[in-house]
């Protein structure tokens, strides 16, 4: 897959404008498709000393896709997945979080999930 030109701090900077699980999400599918076919995605949210952080595990068709999306954006594996840790806009409550970009209830508290095909 061709992938742009795209240095990870402009990734973040990018990803940082979200204020949610709910806005996360499409931003960062929108940017991790740029490196292949996303099989899954699941964002966490948490504060961590007074900063709201959301922490997304996702995976990738292929390990050559992940290793060129933690080379752009950054990331590390942990359990097989790529985690990404983001630092979210502060002006989000935290209940608003409580389905996921489909519509569908995930029961989950603070998560989203995205399965691809």
């Amino acid at each position: 897959m061709n992938t742009p030109s795209f240095t990870h701090l402009q990734a973040l900077r990018e990803l940082q404008q979200c204020d949610s699980a709910e806005t996360l999400t499409p931003a960062l599918e929108r940017l991790c498709r740029r490196f292949g076919t996303i099989e899954n995605l699941v964002v966490l949210t948490a504060r961590h000393e007074g900063t709201k952080q959301a922490i997304c595990f996702l995976r990738l068709a292929s390990e050559a896709q992940e290793q060129k999306l933690m080379q752009s954006l950054g990331g590390e594996k942990f359990s097989g997945e790529v985690v990404i840790v983001v630092d979210l806009k502060a002006n989000a409550p935290s209940s608003a979080l409580q389905n996921n970009i489909f519509g569908r209830s995930n029961n989950t508290g603070n998560a989203m999930a995205f399965q691809g095909a």
